[in-house]
């Protein structure tokens, strides 16, 4: 295979992984449904961020909550909320309308995670 070929397969597999996650973000209903409810958010894509946030989620510093309770999210704070299903996206969205949608923004994945964008050691799991 040419470098050329190799450039060009390349091109195409990162085409087609963006178009795998967009048609599993618009089948995915519950994921729908939290976006329409949030209303303002933002939609991470920036890899190396993700994966940032992705291990913020699993430190040691996480406060874990019971599914039945509210973490204290305060609401002109900025957080990232990663869900624990890879093919959903991270989302940046103020802790107004987090707390404004609570089931809706819970109903996406089992585990959810709370990341104050600001204060990253303030990391909640539900």
């Amino acid at each position: 295979m040419t470098s050329e070929q190799r450039k060009r397969l390349t091109e195409l597999k990162s085409l087609n992984k963006k178009h795998l996650e967009e048609t599993e973000r618009e089948n995915n209903v519950l994921l729908r449904e939290c976006l329409t409810a949030l209303g303002e958010y933002r939609i991470i894509d920036d890899e190396s961020e993700i994966m940032l946030i992705s291990e913020l989620a699993v430190s040691p510093c996480a406060v874990r909550l019971s599914h039945n309770s509210k973490p204290p999210l305060k609401y002109d704070h900025t957080y990232y909320i990663l869900w624990d299903n890879f093919n959903v996206p991270v989302v940046e969205c103020r802790g107004r309308e987090i707390l404004a949608h609570f089931d809706d923004v819970t109903a996406v994945d089992f585990h959810t995670y709370f990341i104050d964008k600001n204060n990253q050691s303030e990391i909640f799991c539900l």
